[in-house]
């Protein structure tokens, strides 16, 4: 959740350095978001992962490679079911 705070209010910050602040009324509000940026990144630090997450990306991939086997079947049933007419 942090890392996603911190994206985003990296990314709001670096929006509005392309924008004239001043004219929008917000260059106290953007100030105020740096300085607490800044405060935050100081505490924050970034999850670095442990002894298990080599095995746990080896986990999720299998599962997705399942899950994208089954719809894979799934589709293919469908598509032969679609053209199969009844033979009663």
């Amino acid at each position: 959740m942090n890392g996603e705070f911190s994206k985003y209010t990296r990314t709001v910050i670096e929006l509005s350095q392309e924008e004239d602040l001043e004219v929008l009324g917000l260059t106290g509000f953007v100030k105020d978001l740096v300085v607490a940026y800044d405060r935050f990144k100081e505490v924050y630090k970034k999850n670095r992962g442990s002894l298990l997450t080599p095995e746990m990306v080896l986990y999720d991939n299998q599962r997705d490679n399942g899950l994208k086997l089954l719809q894979r079947e799934v589709k293919l049933i469908a598509d032969f079911a679609r053209e199969e007419t009844d033979r009663n």
